[in-house]
């Protein structure tokens, strides 16, 4: 599956570099051994990091973790106006949703509903530390632009 967008777009590369792990992973899952050759428009950094993060899902898709919650049935017992805080609903919650067993992820994996759906991925080391120090940067440097976007969570009105 080839996602075109123009090449003078900034997102090219992007595009390039999801296909890629789109691909990658494919192959992990299926156990397919050929080989996939890396798109040229990547550079060396960039196709290393997409071979690791596709490696890391990979593992996740094969490593399931099966839960006992149904997210749906969950989702729809949920209060739409709650702060997230505790209160009685939240206790009712509780009570009709009891915490399962609890476990430790300590390597790549997927959490699935009672329904087969997957409703979270872990990823540790997902991110190769090349990219993550170019995240840390990019954030750096946008500081000053955050702080001022910050709310202090109160609503205006």
């Amino acid at each position: 599956m080839v996602t075109h967008i123009p090449t003078d777009w900034a997102l090219h590369t992007t595009c390039i570099a999801g296909d890629f792990v789109h691909l990658l992973f494919a192959c992990h899952v299926s156990g397919q051994q050929q080989p996939v050759s890396p798109p040229l428009a990547l550079d060396v950094p960039t196709m290393l990091a997409c071979q690791q993060l596709a490696q890391v899902l990979a593992d996740a898709y094969a490593n399931p973790i099966q839960l006992e919650l149904d997210m749906i049935h969950y989702n729809e017992a949920l209060d739409k106006h709650s702060t997230g805080r505790i209160t009685k609903n939240g206790e009712a919650l509780l009570h009709k949703f009891p915490y399962g067993s609890k476990q430790l992820l300590d390597k790549p994996s997927v959490l699935v509903d009672s329904g087969g759906h997957i409703i979270l991925w872990y990823l540790p080391d997902a991110i190769s530390p090349w990219i993550q120090a170019k995240m840390e940067e990019a954030m750096v440097s946008m500081g000053d632009l955050l702080k001022k976007s910050m709310t202090s969570g109160q609503q205006t009105k």
